[in-house]
């Protein structure tokens, strides 16, 4: 990684990798996603289990797991933030207008 130019600093010190801002947005941007997982993980914390079920159901994850396992899977599946909000958070047939009341 160091060669190819990913790595700017590399403490052997402290063991540590440095890799730029800039870096980790195009990498993320490559990756499909437009928040860190740490983010993600947060926002999806605050949504009630029904509303995490839906999520799995609609992506193939097994929604009989616990919380923390259905949202880990989520995470890993690579799901975006803003297609859980636009459409994975709702059952089927909701209109627009219902999607606003809710």
């Amino acid at each position: 990684m160091k060669n190819s130019g990913i790595i700017f600093f590399f403490s052997k010190k402290s063991n540590t990798i440095y890799i730029a801002d800039e870096v980790v947005r195009i990498l993320r941007i490559t990756r499909g996603k437009l928040i860190a997982d740490k983010y993600l993980r947060r926002v999806l914390k605050l949504l009630k289990e029904p509303q995490i079920n839906l999520i799995c159901r609609k992506h193939n994850i097994n929604w009989k797991q616990s919380l923390d396992l259905k949202i880990k899977e989520i995470i890993n599946a690579g799901i975006s933030l803003s297609n859980i909000f636009t459409e994975d958070i709702y059952k089927e047939n909701t209109t627009v207008t219902e999607k606003s009341y809710l």
